[in-house]
């Protein structure tokens, strides 16, 4: 079998599996194993919406870095985010270093680029996924930075991008909430979200960490935006959920 033959096999092995994955974290597995074979670190399959309130079938599915998922959704940053804007004006798959080919970049949007890298965004690759009516979407691939995407696989990258979104968006139609990439507390949040949890008022918890009351709201309001959820009981129950906080620490 020629090279040429043999490459278009395995492609073929991939669309099929992902065709076939039955829940989103069998395809996210898929795709997390396939795109460390070609060198990627980071991947996210992502609708252009407001994670506090997704609309049905919203597609989330990816292991960008925690830390840049978490102060992107609380500080509403994915707005200023100049890679979602590009996708927006294309129908073609882009790496990076075009963006400006693509849309003008203010000097936020070009320190948005910077700060990605200081949290482990280097090169990258992303690909529009529009289908009329439904919500926009685009899938992204990353490395870390100082490693270097290699031309000859973003071929391969823009069919992962193809099939991969579009099981994605058939996994995720009929699910009424998409999951939430993990998101953990800053360490001032979760002091607050514990000291809540015991049950302490904003006055109280701001006198014990050495706060002003608005200062504590503030840290709580972040952390819900960080848990998409809308109330201080939910965030309890999201922050027990995930281990951020133990009944232990919150019953003694």
């Amino acid at each position: 079998m020629s090279p040429a033959a043999r490459d278009l096999s395995q492609v073929q092995e991939l669309v099929t599996a992902l065709r076939e994955a039955e829940t989103p974290a069998d395809l996210g597995s898929l795709l997390e194993t396939a795109l460390s074979e070609l060198g990627i670190d980071h991947f996210l399959f992502a609708s252009h919406v407001d994670f506090g309130r997704p609309p049905p079938g919203t597609v989330a599915l990816g292991n960008y870095p925690k830390e840049w998922v978490a102060r992107a959704r609380e500080r509403g940053d994915w707005r200023k985010d100049p890679i979602l804007a590009a996708c927006e004006k294309t129908s073609a798959g882009f790496t990076w270093d075009e963006l400006e080919k693509l849309v003008p970049l203010s000097p936020q949007q070009k320190n948005f680029v910077e700060l990605g890298k200081k949290f482990g965004l280097g090169d990258g690759f992303s690909v529009p996924n529009h289908v009329p009516g439904e919500l926009i979407g685009s899938s992204h691939f990353a490395v870390r930075p100082g490693k270097h995407m290699a031309e000859c696989d973003i071929p391969m990258l823009q069919t992962i991008a193809t099939f991969g979104y579009e099981a994605a968006r058939h996994l995720f139609r009929d699910v009424e909430r998409p999951e939430i990439l993990d998101a953990p507390l800053t360490d001032r949040q979760r002091d607050c979200v514990l000291l809540s949890a015991k049950g302490k008022s904003d006055a109280t918890i701001a006198q014990l960490l050495g706060l002003r009351p608005k200062t504590v709201n503030e840290y709580m309001e972040g952390a819900k935006r960080r848990y998409c959820v809308a109330t201080r009981q939910q965030l309890i129950v999201r922050a027990l959920y995930s281990s951020q906080i133990t009944f232990g620490e919150v019953l003694h």
